[in-house]
C-alpha cells in the first residue's frame, strides 16, 4: 500500500499524431498540439447538472483535504492535497 502522487498537467505530456478514437460517435481527425490536452480530443460526458449522490449526502463545493503530510491511517482511495509540495495524492493498494 502506498500514496501515489497525481502529477499536474504541466508536469507530464504525451502527444501523439495517431487519429483519436471518438467516444460519442462524432468524427475525429489527427491533430497537432503543444500541450497534453489535444484540441481534437472528444468526450461525451456533458456537464454535471445535479448533486453527486453519496448515499443521501450531497457533495457540493468539494475541497480536497489540505495537509502538510500524509494521513497516518489511510483508507484505499483516500485523497489529500499536500500543502508542502503542492501535489494531490491518492492512497492505493499495490
Amino acid at each position: 500500500m502506498a500514496w501515489k502522487e497525481i502529477p499536474w498537467a504541466d508536469e507530464v505530456a504525451t502527444l501523439s499524431d495517431n487519429t483519436p478514437q471518438p467516444v460519442d460517435g462524432t468524427a475525429a481527425s489527427a491533430g497537432v498540439s503543444t500541450s497534453a490536452s489535444r484540441d481534437d480530443h472528444v468526450h461525451a460526458l456533458g456537464k454535471l447538472v445535479a448533486d453527486v449522490d453519496c448515499d443521501k449526502h450531497s457533495w457540493k463545493n468539494q475541497v480536497i483535504e489540505q495537509l502538510a503530510e500524509a494521513p497516518a491511517d489511510p483508507t484505499q482511495g483516500q485523497i489529500y492535497y499536500n500543502t508542502t509540495d503542492d501535489h494531490i495524492y491518492v492512497y492505493v493498494v499495490t
